[in-house]
């Protein structure tokens, strides 16, 4: 099938690389473009194209673009450029013979082939600048939106890397991740198939913020390269086509490696709280103490809710520690967990059997608070790892022990 008709009208020339046996190289194209320069006699025309999606050619140097016309094409001298349609509009995905003309009318889709088009960004103006025409201000204006993207990428270099089809999926996505109820930072961004540079780029958060070496691929596919290059360094890939439901996924992913780092790092957590004796409630003295306590403030937890327990001490008598909370009744019923205003029955085992047990009426008396033994560290564990566990009162007393124990 020959594309190049030589009996056109002398406004139309065969580009140099075209070669001479009309041959395209399919399956290298999803249609048979019509590569001619077009020469006529409008030089200062103004073109504005939006470029839907590219693809590299079998010719030397030259890549094709799907695009949308937004205005009509008169004549005009426009380099190294490439036009043709589908007879009766049809779909541009389909093959099929390509008509020329001298004129195209908004609104219909077109193929365009030209250099350099491998570069070019989906969704962006492709502008054409004419003699009377400042290439540098036609070079910032086709850098405006770009420079919209560009400035939603979080200034920390913390956070996911995301990649959409087309500029506008792209700028869709980012205004959707900035919104208050979602507020998630991108630390950078990318249009097209998800590669290998891309996963390698997400990569670097491995060692800043593990959560975030994730790429949401929004509407793109994946190639297998880049696949297998994110399994072995640990990069997570989320895709879908509804911006919603890439969400949901990543939303899923946090909360799974919150859950992971609490249970790292239950052995460290302390919850803050004071608890008092409460009268004729000493079921037993020594080993292991079994109290009745009123929670006064805080959260007390045993060894259901944390490993090991919540260590107590009594400050009044130079800090001694009397042991952890082994298990919790409220009304002849184990619980987890005791609350500010509750009236629970505690059992304390010794942290460590090789010391002297402490005991109730020689160690401490009933007039003596029993206080969580929070440090440094456990103070660290609870803001990493616990911080929308605790209330703001509970936040309070954090603050009120630690400078109790004279915590820096």
């Amino acid at each position: 099938m020959s594309l190049v008709n030589p009996n056109l009208e002398p406004h139309w020339q065969k580009h140099p690389n075209y070669p001479q046996d009309n041959a395209l190289g399919a399956p290298d194209f999803s249609l048979y473009p019509c590569p001619l320069r077009i020469q006529t006699t409008s030089p200062t025309t103004f073109l504005l194209l939006g470029i839907a999606s590219t693809k590299e050619t079998s010719l030397p140097g030259v890549s094709s673009a799907h695009i949308l016309l937004r205005w009509s094409i008169p004549y005009g001298n426009y380099e190294d450029l490439f036009i043709g349609t589908t007879p009766m509009l049809l779909n541009l995905l389909a093959r099929g013979t390509y008509l020329h003309h001298k004129q195209i009318k908004a609104a219909q889709g077109i193929k365009i082939t030209a250099q350099g088009l491998e570069h070019a960004i989906a969704g962006t103006g492709l502008y054409v600048v004419g003699p009377d025409d400042d290439l540098e201000d036609i070079k910032e204006a086709a850098m405006e939106d770009m420079k919209s993207v560009l400035s939603r990428i979080d200034k920390s270099g913390e956070g996911v890397y995301v990649q959409a089809s087309t500029l506008g999926s792209l700028e869709a996505l980012l205004e959707f991740l900035k919104s208050p109820a979602v507020s998630i930072p991108v630390s950078g961004i990318g249009i097209g198939p998800v590669h290998k540079k891309d996963v390698m780029k997400a990569s670097v958060m491995l060692e800043k913020k593990k959560e975030y070496a994730t790429i949401l691929a929004f509407d793109v596919k994946v190639t297998p390269e880049a696949r297998e290059l994110a399994d072995d360094m640990g990069v997570k890939i989320f895709i879908a086509d509804i911006i919603y439901h890439l969400f949901d996924q990543f939303k899923a992913y946090i909360d799974n490696l919150k859950e992971e780092k609490k249970r790292e790092a239950a052995d460290e957590a302390v919850f803050p709280c004071v608890l008092k004796i409460m009268p004729n409630c000493i079921f037993n003295k020594k080993d292991p103490i079994v109290l009745g306590v009123d929670v006064l403030e805080g959260i007390a937890k045993d060894t259901k809710a944390i490993p090991v327990g919540t260590p107590i001490c009594i400050p009044q008598r130079d800090f001694i520690d009397i042991g952890r909370i082994a298990s919790i009744e409220n009304n002849h019923k184990p619980v987890d967990i005791a609350k500010k205003g509750q009236r629970v029955a505690i059992k304390i085992t010794s942290t460590n059997p090789e010391e002297q047990q402490k005991m109730f009426g020689r160690h401490f008396e009933m007039e003596d608070e029993l206080v969580s033994h929070i440090s440094r560290k456990s103070i660290d564990t609870l803001k990493a790892n616990y911080r929308d566990d605790l209330s703001l009162d509970e936040w309070k007393l954090v603050v009120k022990l630690k400078t109790l124990f004279k915590i820096q």
